[in-house]
C-alpha cells in the first residue's frame, strides 16, 4: 500500500492518539514565556505558531497578554476551543489565517523543525506579513531528529521518516530569517539539540 503524504492528516492522527497529551506541562515554552513577561508590555498581541493544546496561549492570556494560536491539526484546535481558547485557529504556518500587521509578537517553540524545508521561506514570509513594523519573534527550534520514537507506529503509514523534517542548525535559521525581514537580537541558548533566539524586524 502506498504511504500517505498529507502532513495535516498525520498530525490529526497523532492528536487522536494522545500526542501532546492535555496533561503535559509547558516545558517547551516556559523559558521564552518568562523572557516575554520580562520585556514585552502587557496587552500586546501575541501569536503562538504551533500552539498545540494552547498551553502557552492560556498562560500568556492569564499573564495579561492578548494571545492567539495556530496549529496545523484540527484536533489540537478542538482541544483549545473546548478549554475556552477561542482565539486559536487551525492554520498551516505557511499560510497563517490572520490578517496583515496584526501581531506585536510571535512565539514559536518546537514547531519550525516540523515544517518541510521547502516551506521555510514561505513561513518566514508569513511571520513578516502578520506582524507589525516593530514586532519581536521568539523561537525555539530543535536541530536533531525527533528523540521520542513512540509515534513511529503512526508515522510509518506516511512518507515521512521523522516528525522533524528540517533539522538544520542555528546558522541556517538565522540566514533565512535575516535574509529579508528580521535581525537577531539575542541568542538565548545554542546547544547540540536545540536553540532559542529573539529576533526583531529590520
Amino acid at each position: 500500500m502506498d504511504k500517505k503524504t498529507n502532513l495535516k492528516e498525520l498530525y490529526d492522527n497523532l492528536y487522536d492518539n494522545g500526542y501532546h497529551d492535555i496533561k503535559e506541562n509547558m516545558t517547551h515554552s516556559r523559558n521564552l514565556i518568562k523572557i516575554i513577561n520580562d520585556i514585552i508590555p502587557k496587552n500586546k498581541k501575541i501569536l503562538d505558531v504551533g500552539c498545540s493544546h494552547g498551553y502557552a496561549v492560556e498562560h500568556l492570556k492569564n499573564m495579561g497578554y492578548d494571545s492567539y494560536g495556530v496549529d496545523i491539526a484540527d484536533k489540537a484546535i478542538e482541544y483549545c476551543i473546548k478549554r475556552g481558547l477561542t482565539n486559536c485557529k487551525c492554520s498551516n504556518a505557511n499560510n497563517i489565517n490572520f490578517k496583515d500587521n496584526m501581531f506585536d509578537v510571535i512565539l514559536s517553540t518546537d514547531t519550525l523543525e516540523h515544517i518541510p524545508i521547502n516551506d521555510v521561506d514561505k513561513v518566514i514570509e508569513e511571520f513578516n506579513r502578520v506582524t507589525k513594523k516593530e514586532a519581536t519573534i521568539f523561537i525555539k527550534v530543535a536541530t536533531v531528529p525527533e528523540i521520542n520514537r513512540s509515534w513511529e507506529h503512526i508515522i510509518n503509514d506516511y512518507v515521512y521518516s521523522d516528525l522533524h523534517l528540517t533539522t538544520e542548525n542555528l546558522k541556517f535559521w538565522r540566514n533565512n530569517f535575516e535574509n529579508k525581514y528580521f535581525k537577531t537580537v539575542d541568542i538565548i541558548f545554542n546547544t547540540n539539540n536545540f536553540f532559542e533566539i529573539i529576533l526583531t524586524k529590520k
